[in-house]
């Protein structure tokens, strides 16, 4: 894995009632990872290719919340992040306790 670099990326999301959902890309050893994309259009085309509903959205979240994020899914078990991937690969992959150190917040 490479450091990860300055990135402001957008996810995908689906925000109900009591919990809110981001969307995972599953690795071949069963583990998942914050999907991350550098652009509008890769995440909306990850979306539809997920088959999820409009009730999914697009989001691009500032520094802070994308930290919280992370902090957030490493609780619940996520370990990884990954960029721009698709139905079977992803140009990169870190691990989140790594970019968390690696942070100012």
């Amino acid at each position: 894995m490479t450091e990860p670099q300055e990135l402001e990326p957008f996810i995908v999301f689906h925000a109900g009632v009591d919990t809110a959902e981001v969307a995972l890309w599953k690795l071949a050893d069963g583990r998942q990872a914050i999907a991350l994309f550098l652009d509008r259009e890769s995440a909306e085309g990850y979306r539809a290719a997920a088959g999820h509903s409009d009730a999914w959205q697009v989001f691009q979240p500032d520094r802070a919340a994308l930290v919280a994020l992370m902090r957030e899914a490493l609780d619940g078990g996520v370990e990884l992040v990954v960029l721009q991937p698709t139905a079977d690969s992803a140009q990169r992959m870190w691990s989140i306790s790594e970019v968390l150190a690696n942070t100012d917040g």
